[in-house]
């Protein structure tokens, strides 16, 4: 399909029309710059009022500042949170200008002679930039909870309503409100960001490919205006990068350290041990170009850092669901309680090595107009490899598996044929790089009246596996016992009773062998032009026109190779180590040498022990092929807002439309014995491989959708009494549907007469989204706030049979008539409605060293329900986070800065259906992070993250059953700060 051209070409030529609207000029003009006195920092967001008047200009991200004035005596007032308000009288000459210089401090830098800056400026910075957004957002500063390159989920984890997943302190999976990824938007700098998880050409994206080395902070933008892009249902990811005018004068920092893992009584190979871990130089400056003064900004930044992850599992383990884990009591089976059919453990080890580099340009021109470039590379390798252990019996047999009288609190298992010991052995090589960058220009029109913008950008993240492989070896007619009586509920006691000894390398038989590689691009294009021209009425206003134009690209590659053993008995030859996992209550069970290791004892390099049975070839050639796809979504977009403010009555809202155009390519498939596609196991592998590549004989189809949608908002903001603001939003959004839904694959069945096919017409999930807020502001620093929102979701998609129509124009060129066809298409509707609590303060008012005190806390409850695209009524969403919750105490005085951190999520449902339900429990990681400044110039660091050695997951069936838990011991980082 030809995507259309765009529509948005004709609304940039309407700007350019308004261009001569906005260089009208004002009478007078008052300008200057906003400074910290203290750090020097240059204050972005400070409100710039003239007193008497509804007048008011907010400062840039270089703390510039240009408010028109009426000719005559003023009295400009300067306020930014934390920091004492200025009131200077000028004198506004006609059709000139006067500057002001407002330098801003507090009492609690002159009491204080050494101090450490960022948790306070941090604080005050995203308050500041909160109190006089004009939509609902959460901001905080990158260093408010940890140091320079780190994952930016241990920021985003600590502000309302943001649940994380981690594994060994890396957030790996972020939730907003309770909904994941796909609901969310990847911004930096306001422009989307292109992702890739690697095994497909997912929408989702993942918080390890990511740092905050060239972060300067983060934006949860939770009720969007019209000129942000529609698709986020749940709210919007903004990265905000650093710049040479953030602060004033050269600034030169590094970062060395180093951090381990201590897994307690874990007896892993792997123990994670001190070493030069953690790097980060970052360089800002200003300086004079091309015969201007303090004209061209500099930020600069490189990071390195080592987060080697250990994960242990024991439970359920390997089993193919939750459900196949346990054996339950049926009327008619004789068992009086479950019992556990798979049992085992598994070790996971990833050292990561992680990279990145950002360099940001800022030059302005005469006349306030900026030329910027900005630019962001992340390179993520991870080499992991995994042991896994699994104890499993016969599905078929059930019961007759077990000794009579076995109950889930003691139970035994026979030493039948399907009763076996299994080993996993696996190795995965990981490669993620994730560039950003973005080009244009700023022009201010005379006397701050208002802003034209255009913007070029380009993002490419690209995962690649070039090997995803695992062996696996087992031992049959094992008898074995599980007892929990006085055992710990995650560790009971496990005892081999029959058969060969699951210890002894010699007993195992080698079995399978598979190789994949997986490799999935992704780029967006985009390009923006925004105009802003504020507007000479009774009450200040602005009017905003703007357009959009995206391309996003994604490719999916898949390779997949199958092998049986064709070998002796034993694994000792190819012994890769044997130990006790589980902290150290199971084993030492022996594991294969990882494959891809390489040397003489890798089985994976032994071809003579190898074999491609039928089976394998034809599966090998289906996989590979059948996920191969390629994908383009193109998205133009048009807007145009207003807003006014009327005494403490601020108004924002507008309208945006978008067009979404599709395009996938992916292949036709078809499965028919009469036809020789189908497997046949008795052939010769190279015959069923063959035959595998038939079904693929009509080759890829390529075609597409497109869909228009419009975006209506509005936001109130009340401030009836100074520092308590009221604010009500409305506005529209969608989700777009996954890409694996779009792709027109085919697959044709003629034997079950069975058609299952992509829907490249799909719609995205469209919602309305109300939200309300109360936010009491505190003297100096400090918040508190209520809210509540409502999401009403619709178009939520599932699966649906229909049979195939006679006739040329049934979709399928008058073939397969009488066929079922099986399509994902959009029905179903969904409320997702919560409230959020949050809190935070600083209590300088306090005498002497108790000044140094703060605390804060966040709740977040949220509710779903409605058929999510199901045939039935539901109160629960997978994956929601119903309850999630913050809170912690700082210390900042005597050079020193202390934070004690807890972090909550409450059980929430996973997957699965009646006694099948999964649900993760909850969990409460406490972490302590520390700073103390031994000179004027340097800082020594310590964290210490999950202080309790609490389990990451702990994965439970309906009725408390426990299924799969996952722990990852404490992680310790320490080092030295340096500041030139």
């Amino acid at each position: 399909m030809r995507l259309r051209p765009p529509f948005s070409c004709r609304f940039l030529v309407l700007l350019a029309a308004l261009l001569p609207l906005a260089a009208v000029a004002a009478p007078g003009r008052i300008a200057g710059t906003v400074v910290n006195q203290a750090t020097g920092d240059l204050l972005a967001g400070a409100r710039i009022q003239l007193e008497g008047s509804g007048a008011e200009a907010e400062s840039e991200r270089d703390g510039t500042f240009v408010l028109p004035a009426p000719a005559g005596p003023a009295v400009v007032l300067v306020s930014f949170a934390g920091l004492e308000p200025l009131r200077r009288p000028v004198v506004v000459p006609a059709e000139g200008e006067v500057r002001v210089e407002a330098l801003l401090t507090a009492a609690v830098y002159r009491l204080e002679t050494v101090t450490v800056s960022g948790l306070r400026e941090g604080q005050a910075l995203a308050l500041q930039r909160q109190s006089q957004a004009e939509n609902l957002k959460s901001v905080a500063a990158s260093d408010s909870f940890g140091n320079p390159a780190a994952n930016p989920g241990e920021l985003l984890m600590r502000l309302p309503g943001v649940a994380v997943n981690t594994v060994s302190g890396e957030a790996v999976e972020i939730f907003l409100r309770g909904m994941g990824t796909s609901f969310i938007a990847l911004m930096s700098d306001g422009n989307a960001l292109a992702s890739s998880v690697g095994t497909s050409s997912s929408r989702d994206f993942q918080l390890t490919a990511l740092d905050t080395g060239n972060i300067e902070s983060a934006e949860i933008v939770r009720a969007p205006t019209p000129d942000l892009p529609a698709n986020a249902i749940a709210g919007y990811l903004n990265f905000v990068t650093r710049r040479g005018f953030d602060r004033r004068g050269r600034r030169v920092e590094l970062t060395v350290g180093t951090r381990w893992t201590d897994f307690h009584a874990g007896r892993s190979p792997h123990r994670d041990r001190a070493g030069l871990d953690q790097v980060a130089l970052s360089y800002a400056d200003v300086f004079n170009a091309f015969g201007g003064q303090r004209n061209l900004g500099v930020a600069f930044n490189v990071n390195h850092r080592s987060a080697p992850t250990l994960t242990d599992a024991v439970g359920g383990i390997g089993a193919a669901a939750a459900g196949a884990g346990h054996v339950l009591p049926t009327a008619t089976n004789g068992l009086t309680s479950p019992l556990l059919r798979a049992f085992g453990s598994g070790e996971t080890h990833a050292p990561t090595r992680k990279q990145g580099v950002g360099l940001n340009l800022d030059y302005k021109l005469a006349g306030g107009a900026v030329l910027y470039l900005r630019q962001t590379l992340n390179l993520n390798v991870t080499p992991d490899q995994s042991t896994v252990y699994r104890q499993s019996t016969s599905t078929a047999a059930a019961v007759a598996s077990f000794e009579p009288g076995s109950t889930y609190e003691f139970q035994r298992a026979l030493p039948l044929a399907g009763s076996r010991s299994e080993v996993f052995s696996g190795q995965t090589r990981k490669k993620a790089v994730t560039y950003a960058g973005s080009t244009g220009f700023e022009l201010p029109f005379a006397a701050g009246a208002g802003r034209f913008t255009v913007d070029a950008s380009f993002s490419r993240a690209t995962t690649w596996y070039p090997i995803h492989a695992d062996l696996t070896a087992d031992v049959t007619g094992i008898g074995w016992q599980v007892d929990r009586r006085g055992r710990p509920s995650w560790y009971p006691a496990f005892t081999q009773t029959a058969g060969p000894s699951i210890y002894d390398p010699a007993s195992y038989t080698p079995r399978t062998y598979i190789r994949r590689t997986y490799r999935a691009p992704a780029e967006r294009y985009g390009l923006r032009a925004d105009l802003r021209r504020d507007v000479a009425t009774v009450v200040p206003a602005y009017l905003k026109f703007g357009v959009r134009l995206e391309e996003d690209r994604r490719e999916q590659d898949t390779d997949l190779q199958n092998y049986t053993y064709a070998g002796p008995r034993g694994i000792g030859p190819f012994l890769g180590v044997q130990f006790t996992q589980a902290a150290g209550n199971y084993g030492p069970y022996p594991f294969l040498l990882a494959p891809g290791s390489g040397g003489e004892r890798d089985l994976a390099t032994r071809p003579d022990l190898w074999t491609q049975t039928a089976a394998d070839a034809y599966n090998s050639v289906t996989s590979t092929l059948q996920g191969d796809a390629r994908f383009r979504e193109r998205v133009e977009a048009a807007y145009g807002m207003g807003g006014f403010r009327a005494g403490w009555l601020r108004v924002a809202g507008g309208l945006r439309v978008e067009r979404t155009a599709n395009e996938g390519t992916a292949y036709r498939r078809k499965t028919s014995a009469a036809a020789g596609t189908t497997s046949v196991t008795s052939l010769p592998p190279a015959q069923n491989a063959a035959r595998a590549l038939a079904q693929f004989a009509a080759g890829r189809e390529t075609s597409g959708g497109d869909y228009a949608n419009v975006f209506p908002g509005v936001h109130f903001t009340a401030e009836p009494w100074r520092r308590l603001q009221f604010r009500a939003s409305y506005h529209a959004s969608i989700t777009r549907p996954p890409v694996a839904s779009l792709l027109p694959t085919t697959n044709v069945n003629d034997d079950t007469r069975l058609i299952t096919a992509g829907n490249p017409d799909l719609r995205p999930y469209t919602a309305d989204n109300f939200e309300v807020a109360v936010q009491r502001y505190f003297e100096p620093v400090g918040l508190l706030e209520v809210s509540a929102f409502l999401k009403e979701i619709s178009n939520y998609t599932r699966s649906f049979d229909t049979v195939v129509a006679a006739g040329a124009d049934n979709g399928f060129e008058g073939q397969f008539a009488g066929y079922t066809l099986r399509q994902t298409r959009n029905v179903g509707a969904a409320r997702i409605r919560g409230i959020e609590l949050g809190w935070q303060q600083q209590f300088t008012f306090l005498p002497g060293p108790w000044r140094g005190l703060g605390a804060f806390a966040n709740f977040t409850y949220t509710q779903a329900e409605g058929s999510f695209g199901g045939t039935t009524f539901q109160r629960r969403l997978a994956n929601q986070r119903p309850r999630a919750g913050n809170a912690g105490l700082s210390y900042v005085g005597f050079g020193a800065q202390v934070r004690l951190l807890a972090n909550w999520n409450d059980r929430y449902y996973r997957s699965g259906d009646g006694t099948a339900a999964v649900y993760s429990d909850p969990r409460l990681f406490l972490d302590l992070k520390a700073q103390y400044r031994v000179h004027r110039r340097a800082e020594l660091y310590l964290e210490v993250m999950n202080l309790t050695d609490e389990f990451n997951q702990t994965f439970v069936r309906e009725g408390g059953l426990k299924y799969n838990s996952q722990k990852q011991g404490t992680l310790y980082a320490t080092g030295v700060k340096l500041t030139f």
